[in-house]
């Protein structure tokens, strides 16, 4: 259609400037000389611009392609524009992150200590956030989080398309590179698992945003090598920086590609010397790195694996277990599959794909093959998240392996059209409609008028309900309704869903918090006691469990006082308030492998397992556990004792006690003060006192003369990730600008 336009102005103008006399006769007699002046003036220049572009057919036609492509990918994907959190699995999570960073912005930090989860929590001390600040831009300018969220989704997918486009095209001629954007956004499978388009609906926006970025990183290296050209190197340090950011399991990813990429150009001294600018992103991305790299102790997340069939998904998701069903209802499907073979015809051309066919390969594995966990279980990495490059790659080789076999124009519009009916037939499917806005408002209602203002709930996170199609939809109206959430949806940042798989009676279909293994299954472990539930529901000073399933309210049969409602989707019961004041003896636990120093890590696991044990065999004394194992080596044990006059040495194996220090008081004994905020390591007293985890993972401090101390986290490193993602960012948006103003064919080896 552009073609189409542009040459009726061409002809129109050209018509217009032969008749032109006889043109302005007839717009005088009626009266409209005005008009004929205005057509004068513009019509010159819009028959220049015609006449260029047809000068240069072949420009012409690759401009109407690139429109034609855009326009069906924006037409294919056009619910995004109005995306609501209720389809999507973890969207209300990164809209209330999207609110808590907009906080942190205002006073110039990029991460701090809020009270909005897991009864307090260190935001983005462990979580990357570079999307959070996307979300946040509009929302400083008076946007709402829903608008907000939808515009820091549109800008993942846009740089995720063009970072695509960028890669590929080091390749491919730009409009086949294309046909593999269309093959990689056609990818059907299940959107929990966060690969391509696909994980918009996943709510998977930190990774997809990374995968951009990688591709960004990985198109600019490759040009830099080939042209040298200084803007390229830019581009990929800070994609890089920008990466350590925006996704830590992407910057590991992306390192290893190019590691891949080193190994192969090891016989070229001039390009393997420039691997040495790549550490620079590691430099830039330190303060983002910090919390992962050097406070790991504190973050609950483990290395895990999910099996996704390679066939299966692949081939999409079936709403029966039919494949041969769904094969033929929708043949289609069977698109991926046929681009095995492009993938093979690339092994012709192995000393130019052979890096990208191993990084395929690797990441296939990484897909498929547990392995990978128990080889690196100490690395937090989630394997299964390499679907997404593995797509990507996969999609890129396969493209260029029937091109480069049979480069014609026959080829070309082959592709097309099979990219074209996989763009449109194929692709992502949403969890279902979104829920209705009244709905959603009688929900938030119901909250605040039966909830006291600045209460702390326990949400049960489950999809059990047909209404919720996202396990942790409900902690957004929480969020929304001004109170605070005893849990929350990015469990690395604390150890307190842990702590609650102990200590409360619940279980998986209850409680979807994925990242962790279950304790009570990992160690056989029985439901705790009432009165065990109770006290550590007290302690954490939980007001109400908000509950949405029958199983969840059995699970809490105990608790007799629930709010009377009519509402059909959410129940609320309430903690009931403990009987005054008990004083509670406090007693340091200190491993034994701590004690022999026999091992180095601090990891509070032991602790909480340990400390759970002994609280359910003293279910009727007033005891509160410390976890010693940080800083036994670093304080006297003297100094420890006028703290903690008890000292218990426990076998993690056994689980028993082997040993008891016990110290007469003879200073004044403390006061000692349980704050009512869940512990981490960095947080800091006004006063030099030593803060202690207790066994519900929250902080106990002892005080003689100073007064109740008010917890900080420190803010000298937000303010430097603040400052660092800023520049970065701002850095990185005017690099692409630049090289698009400036740009030059890549070279091909």
């Amino acid at each position: 259609m552009f073609v189409i336009y542009l040459l009726i102005v061409y002809m129109f103008a050209s018509w217009f400037f032969e008749n032109r006399k006889f043109i302005r006769i007839i717009f005088k007699k009626y009266g409209k000389e005005k008009i004929y002046f205005s057509l004068v003036k513009i019509l010159p220049s819009l028959e220049t611009f015609a006449m260029g572009i047809f000068v240069d057919r072949e420009k012409t036609k690759r401009i109407a392609i690139y429109i034609l492509f855009i326009l069906l990918l924006v037409y294919r994907f056009r619910s995004l524009f109005v995306l609501d959190e209720s389809v999507s699995w973890d969207a209300p999570g990164h809209k209330i992150l999207i609110g808590i960073f907009s906080k942190l912005g205002k006073e110039f930090l990029a991460e701090g200590y809020v009270e909005d989860w897991f009864g307090g929590f260190p935001a983005f001390r462990f979580y990357p956030p570079a999307f959070s600040l996307i979300g946040s831009l509009p929302h400083w300018l008076g946007w709402n989080l829903d608008l907000s969220l939808r515009f820091a989704v549109l800008v993942t997918i846009v740089i995720l398309s063009l970072g695509y486009v960028y890669f590929t095209s080091v390749f491919l001629p730009t409009e086949i590179a294309f046909v593999s954007l269309f093959l990689y956004a056609s990818f059907s499978g299940s959107p929990v698992l966060g690969a391509s388009f696909a994980g918009v609906w996943g709510g998977n926006f930190p990774s997809l945003l990374g995968s951009g970025l990688t591709y960004f990183a990985i198109g600019s290296w490759i040009r830099y090598t080939r042209n040298r050209h200084p803007k390229h190197l830019v581009i990929c340090v800070l994609s890089l920086s920008l990466l350590g950011y925006t996704h830590y399991l992407g910057f590991i990813f992306c390192y290893f590609i190019l590691f891949v990429l080193f190994l192969f150009h090891k016989d070229n001294p001039e390009k393997k010397k420039n691997f040495i600018f790549l550490f620079l992103p590691v430099l830039f991305a330190l303060p983002s790195l910090y919390g992962p790299i050097f406070q790991g102790n504190e973050n609950l997340g483990e290395t895990l694996f999910a099996y996704y069939p390679f066939l299966q998904t692949m081939f999409g998701e079936t709403e029966s277990d039919s494949v041969l069903k769904q094969f033929l209802l929708t043949p289609a499907r069977m698109i991926p599959f046929l681009f095995l073979i492009g993938v093979f015809l690339s092994f012709q051309n192995i000393k130019e794909n052979g890096p990208y066919i191993i990084v395929c390969f690797v990441f296939f594995l990484m897909t498929q093959d547990v392995s990978f966990v128990k080889f690196f279980s100490f690395t937090k990495i989630h394997f299964y998240r390499s679907w997404d490059l593995f797509l990507g790659i996969f999609y890129m080789l396969a493209v260029k392996g029937f091109w480069e076999y049979k480069p014609t124009i026959s080829t070309k519009y082959a592709l097309y059209g099979i990219g074209i009916i996989a763009l449109i037939l194929l692709g992502p499917k949403s969890f279902g409609s979104p829920l209705s806005p009244s709905a959603i408002s009688d929900s938030v209602s119901f909250l605040r008028k039966n909830i006291p203002p600045h209460s702390n709930l326990y949400l049960e996170t489950t999809l059990s309900a047909p209404w919720n199609r996202s396990p942790h939809l409900a902690l957004s109206w929480i969020y929304e309704s001004d109170f605070k959430s005893d849990n929350g949806l990015m469990v690395e940042s604390s150890w307190t869903p842990f702590v609650q798989r102990l200590y409360l009676p619940i279980q998986n279909e209850n409680d979807f918090q994925w990242g962790f293994s279950d304790p009570r299954a990992d160690y056989s472990l029985n439901f705790p006691s009432p009165e065990i539930s109770i006290r550590f529901l007290q302690e954490r000073n939980v007001d109400f469990l908000v509950a949405k399933t029958g199983s969840f309210r059995n699970n809490f049969s105990f608790l007799k006082e629930e709010v009377a409602s009519s509402h059909h989707h959410l129940n609320l019961l309430k903690i009931p308030e403990p009987g005054g004041e008990i004083k509670q003896m406090p007693i340091g636990l200190v491993s034994i492998a701590t004690v022999l120093e026999e091992e180095t890590t601090n990891s509070p696991k032991e602790f909480f397992i340990e400390s759970f044990l002994l609280t359910e065999q003293k279910t009727n004394e007033p005891v509160l556990y410390l976890d010693l194992n940080p800083i036994w080596n670093q304080i006297p044990v003297s100094e420890i004792q006028k703290d903690i006059p008890i000292i218990r040495i426990y076998d993690p194996k056994k689980h028993i006690i082997v040993e008891t220090l016990q110290k007469k008081q003879e200073i004044p004994e403390c006061n000692s003060k349980v704050i009512s905020k869940s512990y981490f390591g960095s947080l800091k007293p006004e006063s030099n006192l030593q803060l202690y985890r207790t066994q519900f993972n929250q902080t106990f401090v002892c005080l003689r003369d100073e007064k109740p101390q008010n917890l900080y986290l420190p803010q000298a490193l937000g303010i430097v990730k603040f400052v660092g993602l800023i520049l970065i960012f701002s850095g990185w948006i005017a690099a692409l600008v630049f090289s698009l103003l400036n740009r030059n064919d890549v070279p091909k080896e």
